[in-house]
């Protein structure tokens, strides 16, 4: 069965679990469910271990920038700060070590078999160049009625100044909607979720300048971060790995 990780350990130049001190339960259940493949645990920021006084300080989180970005204009929690910390670290080493392409999972993601052994072929008709890949996600839209009455809705709301939705750039409102790429992939849109994705050095390069200091939350920056070409950015349209059931939230989640 382990068969099934030779693709992605010949694919990828480095594999990381952020997992944090402590919390063996969830590193032994991930040990068990991804035997074959040839990952690194990586500590992530504790939150445990940070002052809150660190959210004051512009230096290490920019909250200006952060409640423009965001519509809701609220502040980032610092459990969301440290869990934003725990993924720029990776794109640091990255860089440090010219990783060209690196899969990131929290410790809570589980693999799907079935959808796994598919992986070569579908990664196969993705360009050579992508920036990142999600192998899971939630929270989206659809380019269907629903979600094309939707997205229509937030538009005039951003012409009419409601709800802060003129706050989000309409070319994040057009591009909300996750749109087919090909039989196997979307091109992502407004999404949550960074337990489970692949990432190219451009794209973390890109990002880890981005987050000094830190702007966005982990998992809000594949969306909200305009930097980078919308459609060099892809979702699976059938996940390859899940966030398990054992452990409902990670241990980068249980700090939020």
């Amino acid at each position: 069965m382990s068969d099934i990780f030779t693709p992605l350990n010949d694919y990828f130049d480095g594999i990381f679990v952020i997992t944090l001190d402590g919390y063996d339960e969830r590193q032994n259940s991930i040990k068990q469910s991804m035997q074959g493949l040839n990952f690194e645990f990586w500590l992530g920021t504790d939150k445990r271990q940070l002052d809150a006084d660190i959210l004051l300080d512009n230096n290490q989180y920019d909250d200006e920038s952060h409640r423009k970005i965001k519509r809701t204009h609220r502040s980032m929690s610092l459990s969301e700060f440290a869990c934003a910390c725990s993924h720029r670290s990776i794109y640091q080493h990255m860089l440090n070590n010219n990783l060209k392409r690196v899969l990131i999972f929290e410790d809570d993601a589980v693999p799907d078999r079935q959808e796994l052994k598919e992986f070569s072929q579908r990664i196969a008709t993705l360009p050579d160049d992508w920036k990142v890949l999600l192998f899971d996600y939630y929270g989206c839209h659809y380019e269907n009625a629903k979600g094309l009455i939707k997205r229509q809705m937030y538009r005039l709301y951003h012409y009419f100044r409601i709800s802060n939705w003129h706050s989000v750039s309409l070319p994040l409102i057009n591009k909300m909607l996750m749109r087919t790429y090909n039989k196997d992939f979307y091109l992502a849109g407004r999404l949550s979720g960074a337990h489970a994705y692949g990432i190219s050095l451009d794209a973390a390069t890109y990002y880890l300048d981005y987050q000094q200091p830190v702007k966005l939350q982990a998992d809000r920056i594949f969306y909200y971060c305009e930097g980078l070409d919308d459609k060099s950015i892809f979702a699976c349209k059938k996940p390859m790995f899940l966030r398990g059931e054992l452990s409902k939230v990670s241990s980068i989640q249980i700090q939020r």
